[in-house]
């Protein structure tokens, strides 16, 4: 989302990702 994909994955962004994804989604519904 806001985080570049080149950056390398790491479990805190990874996290982080699905954090944001689930409020995404939540706002979303």
């Amino acid at each position: 989302m806001f985080v570049p994909k080149n950056k390398k994955p790491s479990l805190i962004s990874k996290r982080l990702e699905r954090q944001w994804g689930i409020f995404v989604i939540s706002k979303i519904k």
